[in-house]
């Protein structure tokens, strides 16, 4: 893991990093830290300006080099052997060749954004929102509202506000990196710290399409009621606002799907 990526993660999670100045007396020595490759200088920079993240940025060989070297030195066998042969061949190993860099500098295949709401001291909420988007709308605030009251949590809107978590945590985070499975350990530490920083027995997620990165839900689920041990706490997934304000006649499938949670927060 690159230093850049490290920081992203421990920033989704709350975690302020900290470098020491001068070296601690007793202290471990630091890692190694991998960062990335500078970036090429743009038109009109000057040689200063350019050469300067050079010299603090440390160079990571790509892992493709060592393949380009190992199919150098197989062109040359070949060509031993014979021309027209060693001709299909790189042909044939430059196609191999190229799916392989198109998928590391591909688009993360998930991509999501979450508002994190804590609307009562027992229970918290995720929301689903489109990805361009900073809030909630106002129209899917109102409903969210609406449902809370019907859950028997008298909460203004006002009264609490949204933090975000963002998959991919960062714009440059190679795709190999930003896969379902990384998705799931990130959000897990991020609804983790929330929890302990404030205790909640209960989170109502609103994504039905983001209900498989739950701990504890099934990979094909999209909806219910179910225990998250790995988080401590009682999960209910239902459809999303926005898709519920698209398609009204959700509204009765979620309020059916909530039943668990109204029964566990009328009892605590």
């Amino acid at each position: 893991m690159n230093e850049q990526q490290r920081q992203a993660y421990l920033e989704a999670m709350g975690i302020q990093v900290y470098y020491p100045r001068q070296p601690l007396a007793n202290a471990l020595a630091s890692p190694d830290y991998v960062w990335p490759e500078p970036a090429e200088p743009e038109a009109g920079t000057s040689p200063a300006a350019a050469s300067e993240p050079a010299s603090k940025t440390r160079s990571v060989r790509p892992a493709s080099a060592r393949v380009v070297v190992d199919l150098d030195e197989s062109r040359r066998e070949r060509r031993r052997e014979s021309p027209a042969d060693s001709a299909a061949a790189d042909t044939a190993a430059a196609t191999q060749q190229a799916p392989e860099q198109e998928d590391a500098n591909a688009a993360p295949a998930l991509q999501f954004r979450l508002a994190f709401y804590r609307p009562g001291p027992d229970l918290a909420v995720l929301s689903e929102l489109p990805l361009q988007a900073r809030a909630d709308s106002a129209e899917a605030r109102e409903l969210l509202g609406n449902i809370l009251l019907a859950l028997s949590i008298e909460s203004r809107d006002s009264d609490w506000q949204a933090e975000m978590f963002n998959w991919p945590l960062s714009p440059d985070m190679p795709a190999r990196e930003a896969t379902e499975e990384h998705a799931r350990q990130a959000l897990g530490g991020f609804i983790t710290q929330r929890r302990q920083q404030g205790g909640f027995s209960n989170l109502l997620l609103f994504s039905s399409r983001l209900a498989p990165l739950m701990p504890g839900a099934a990979k094909e689920q999209t909806s219910g009621d179910f225990p998250a041990r790995k988080l401590n706490c009682q999960v209910c997934c239902v459809d999303s606002l926005q898709a519920m304000l698209a398609l009204p006649e959700l509204k009765r499938e979620v309020w059916q799907q909530l039943q668990p949670l109204r029964q566990r927060l009328q009892a605590s």
